[in-house]
């Protein structure tokens, strides 16, 4: 049986999204809150068989132009045990919902290679739209820890010992210091050319997710001095790095303060018995390069140097794909992605349905 339902509180679609494998903290309420309170609209379809959930998928959406654009990060999700029936049913709901809208983009889960054939078979095609990271790096935090400490890189390792003598020091933070939060994201946004998120958006994530500890901050001082902080969200063993911030001009600024705010995430994590840290979206053809060797990894690998000198592995995705029954839309997208120019003016909007923001963003990396 399919349904659809816009309400917030559902503590057993949440419970589904923990239990299923490629469940994410995109596809919970939690999430589903905080997109609604930066202009969102926001449902879900969930298919049941009897009173038990066995898979579903939340979709956003936000109007571009006269288009209601929507994406589904990292869904839909399918029980293991659900029948070949629920798949099908799932993409036949969400083939409907599009209809009545401009286009529909899906980045399918991880281990969602069912789903994603599901996908394929109904009309659904690769799409350069990029809605949710199609690739990232995971390290397994559940080992111990002076396993994760050998699996830091030789720029990072000598200084776990070293932090405190230099006084470096890092502290859990509040609401109180997403300001300094936003200061310091906007200086790197500054020096790596991307939209910083603004303080409201700051406020607006952490009071979506901190009810049961879903988000955390973390500051990093020389001499009581802040000089880096990152957001963290959590959700079903998984701690993500979604937002950092660095000044990279101070005096301190060679004293590895970021990777000191990063290793007390990773501990921290460690003691709570999470298990994996999500380092954030990589370039998908760099983890593919990582994870076949190829000749080219090595300039992969220096591109995202600092993510991977903490010992985290290559993950990809199911490619993402898209339906656009609209076809005046499907021609203008179609001549926009065959130019540079349009195919940044797509990156920029890619960003709008992401974020809410009239220009691309970058998250966690």
């Amino acid at each position: 049986m399919i349904s659809s339902d816009s309400g917030e509180s559902y503590p057993d679609w949440d419970e589904f999204v923990r239990r299923t494998p490629g469940g994410d903290l995109d596809q919970s309420t939690l999430w589903s809150r905080f997109r609604q309170s930066v202009g969102f609209e926001c449902h879900r379809i969930v298919a049941r068989e009897g009173t038990r959930i066995v898979g579903g998928a939340q979709l956003y959406t936000r109007r571009v132009g006269p288009w209601g654009l929507a994406y589904v990060p990292y869904g839909p999700l399918v029980a293991p045990e659900a029948s070949e029936g629920v798949v099908h049913d799932l993409v036949q709901a969400l083939m409907h919902d599009v209809s009545h809208r401009g286009a529909l983009f899906i980045q399918p889960p991880l281990h969602g290679e069912r789903v994603a054939a599901g996908l394929s078979a109904c009309g659904f095609t690769p799409s350069e739209v990029q809605v949710a990271p199609s690739a990232t790096l995971r390290l397994d935090v559940s080992r111990p820890v002076e396993e994760l400490e050998r699996g830091l890189s030789r720029m990072i390792r000598p200084y776990v010992r070293r932090w405190q003598q230099i006084g470096v020091e890092v502290r859990r933070g509040t609401r109180e210091d997403l300001g300094l939060l936003a200061e310091l994201h906007a200086l790197s946004a500054q020096h790596q050319r991307f939209t910083p998120m603004s303080l409201t958006y700051l406020e607006h994530l952490w009071d979506a997710l901190d009810p049961g500890e879903h988000v955390r901050v973390f500051v990093g001082s020389v001499d009581k001095e802040p000089i880096a902080a990152d957001l963290f969200a959590s959700f079903g063993g998984v701690l993500s790095h979604r937002i950092k911030g660095f000044d990279r001009e101070g005096p301190h600024s060679k004293a590895r303060v970021p990777a000191a705010v990063v290793w007390t995430a990773i501990v921290d994590a460690h003691d709570r018995g999470e298990r994996w840290l999500d380092f954030g979206g990589i370039a998908r053809p760099a983890a593919t390069a990582m994870l076949e060797e190829r000749h080219d990894a090595d300039a992969s690998k220096a591109r995202h140097r600092f993510k991977l000198a903490f010992g985290g592995r290559p993950v990809v995705y199911p490619t993402t794909v898209e339906l656009i029954p609209d076809p005046a839309l499907r021609a203008g997208l179609a001549i926009t992605r065959s130019v540079k120019p349009g195919r940044r003016v797509i990156h920029r909007y890619t960003g709008h349905i992401r974020m809410g923001t009239s220009t691309g963003v970058r998250i966690g990396s």
